[in-house]
């Protein structure tokens, strides 16, 4: 799972801002995480388990990126659609 070692070297190195938005706004690593975790329970509460795709249509924003990273979370393939 691409995961673990993303998050374990991102909180080595002490990541204090992972995004910063159109609004300038910056989302700190423990936010990301944090809510990646929250989708990640989700997704395997719909019954997304590892190896499994998640298809999303969505546009760029803090919550999509969240979403991606619970996907991996969970051991999901996310799969943007256009």
């Amino acid at each position: 799972n691409f995961y673990g070692p993303f998050a374990t070297a991102a909180a080595r190195r002490g990541a204090s801002r992972c995004w910063i938005g159109p609004d300038r706004v910056a989302l700190r690593w423990t936010d990301v995480d944090a809510l990646a975790g929250r989708h990640a329970e989700a997704l395997r509460a719909c019954g997304v388990g590892p190896g499994d795709r998640v298809l999303v249509q969505a546009e760029k924003s803090r919550s999509l990126l969240a979403l991606y990273f619970g996907c991996l979370r969970a051991g999901a393939v996310f799969v943007p659609l256009n």
